[in-house]
């Protein structure tokens, strides 16, 4: 039964959409680096997620708020 549910609650659960970054961030890098499905990458100095978020949590709760 998990074979047939897990990949779909996943897809519909399991995504980079709302997440926000606070002005805590200083745009270092270290959250793409420590990414290891390299979805995250800097635009102007900002963390942006791609489609491939799992919700690892390596990013520093710091500066990454849930919306």
């Amino acid at each position: 039964m998990s074979k047939v549910l897990n990949p779909l609650m996943y897809s519909m659960m399991i995504n980079a959409k709302g997440f926000a970054v606070t002005e805590k961030c200083a745009g270092c890098g270290k959250c793409e680096a420590r990414c290891p499905l390299n979805n995250i990458h800097l635009k102007s100095g900002r963390p942006a997620w791609g489609q491939d978020c799992t919700h690892c949590m390596l990013v520093s709760p710091a500066v990454l708020q849930r919306l």
